[in-house]
C-alpha cells in the first residue's frame, strides 16, 4: 500500500512540474469601426503585390515600365439605399515619393533609401479601367458603388525616372484611404 501512495505521489509531482513550465502569450485584436456605406474585405486591408524580378534592360528610357501586375480592393456589405445614399467612392494612395531629381518622382512610390534599394525607379499605381496613373497623395477618379459588393481594380508596375536604372530591391509601401460621396 505504501508503494502505491509513493508511486501516486511521484506521478502527481511530475504532472504539477509540467504545468509549471507552461508559457504565457499574447493575443492582439485589431480592426476599426467605420461609419461608411461599405467595409473593406479583411484580406484586402493589408496585401502584397508581387512585381517580380525585372531586368534593368527593360527600362530603355525615362518612363519605361515593367509589365503591369493587377491587384484589387474589395468592398463588401455596401448599402447604397436610403434617403441620402453614398453611391460613389474615390481612393487615395499615400507613400514615400521617389527620392532625388527625376521625372515623375512625386507621383510615384519610392522603393526606399537603403543602399540595397534600386535607384531611378518607382512604383506606379494605375486605374485598371483606364490605365491612368493614380498619383501619390491624390484621389483617384470616381468609382461607382454597387449594392452588396464592389471591386476596385488597379494595376501596378515599376517606372523609370531616369535614363539609367540601378539594380536593387524594389519594395514600396502605399497606405490607402477611401472617401465616399
Amino acid at each position: 500500500m505504501k508503494k502505491v501512495f509513493t508511486t501516486l505521489g511521484a506521478l502527481a509531482a511530475l504532472v504539477m512540474a509540467q504545468q509549471a513550465f507552461a508559457a504565457d502569450g499574447t493575443v492582439n485584436f485589431t480592426g476599426s469601426i467605420v461609419n461608411a456605406p461599405c467595409n473593406v474585405i479583411i484580406g484586402d486591408l493589408n496585401q502584397t503585390v508581387q512585381l517580380g524580378q525585372v531586368r534593368t534592360a527593360k527600362f530603355t528610357a525615362v518612363g519605361s515600365k515593367s509589365d503591369p501586375q493587377p491587384f484589387s480592393i474589395k468592398l463588401e456589405n455596401c448599402d447604397i439605399s436610403g434617403t441620402d445614399p453614398l453611391t460613389k467612392v474615390t481612393i487615395q494612395f499615400d507613400g514615400d515619393p521617389v527620392p532625388g531629381p527625376g521625372t515623375g518622382n512625386s507621383t510615384l512610390f519610392g522603393v526606399g533609401l537603403a543602399t540595397s534599394a534600386a535607384k531611378n525607379v518607382g512604383v506606379e499605381i494605375a486605374d485598371y479601367r483606364t490605365n491612368t496613373r493614380i498619383n501619390n497623395g491624390v484621389p483617384s477618379a470616381v468609382f461607382d458603388l454597387a449594392p452588396g459588393q464592389t471591386t476596385l481594380r488597379f494595376i501596378s508596375s515599376y517606372v523609370s525616372t531616369a535614363a539609367a536604372v540601378i539594380p536593387g530591391t524594389g519594395n514600396a509601401t502605399a497606405q490607402f484611404s477611401l472617401v465616399y460621396q
